[in-house]
């Protein structure tokens, strides 16, 4: 990938929703040991305040697509619609190795209907996403972590995003994710402020990635 160049912003929406885990969530374990959950050094508060625009963060530690539903799914539903959603779940699911399931798992005429399988568990939260925001633009992102674990997680995401006509942005298309800095300035298995913020400025170049290379699917950004 290019990263020299930046090409569209997310100042294209009026506010911008983030749901995952706690890479979403920026969970960092402090100086003092402490764990606590950051606000504007989370990637999506670093991509969101570098272009001026208010986000809504409703990352859950620990949380599996399963898990989600039963958690800060809540949060999201009685929220006030935003103009976009980032879908960054899948770290605990490949982790912890959640049953897959496959396509069939989702059933677009009722949701309910989808077993718990990570297939039919995302097609949950994306369905009733949809539901509560109509108009949002959404966009899914592969597994941030590395390692073979995750591999057939990444390619049931992209599957997913092809069902429902959404983009997806793969991390490993920026140098960031395979670099020094973030593979082994970690503390218990996840990024300290100064990796999240890091995380933020390459994710501000993939979503541009994404946008030029779906630029029928962002003609037309919701604002309001």
């Amino acid at each position: 990938m290019n990263n020299n160049y930046i090409y569209a912003s997310v100042n294209m929406f009026g506010s911008v929703g983030a749901i995952g885990d706690s890479y979403t969530a920026a969970s960092v374990e402090n100086s003092e040991g402490k764990w606590i959950d950051l606000i504007d050094q989370s990637w999506v508060g670093t991509l969101c305040n570098r272009a001026g625009v208010p986000f809504s963060k409703y990352g859950q530690g620990g949380a599996t697509t399963k898990s989600y539903l039963a958690g800060r799914m809540t949060d999201v539903l009685n929220s006030m619609p935003n103009d976009a959603y980032f879908f960054a779940l899948g770290i605990n699911d490949s982790n912890n190795d959640f049953e897959l399931g496959t396509i069939d798992d989702i059933h677009d005429d009722d949701f309910t209907k989808n077993p718990d399988t990570f297939y039919g568990c995302y097609g949950k939260i994306i369905a009733q996403v949809k539901n509560h925001a109509p108009k949002a633009k959404l966009i899914m992102v592969k597994i941030m972590t590395n390692g073979p674990k995750k591999l057939n997680y990444d390619s049931a995401i992209e599957d997913i995003a092809r069902h429902y006509g959404i983009p997806f942005i793969s991390p490993s298309d920026d140098d960031f994710f395979s670099s020094e800095a973030y593979n082994d300035y970690k503390v218990s298995g996840h990024p300290t402020a100064m990796g999240y913020s890091m995380i933020g400025l390459a994710m501000e170049r993939l979503f541009s990635k994404c946008v030029t290379d779906n630029l029928e699917y962002f003609k037309f950004s919701t604002v309001g």
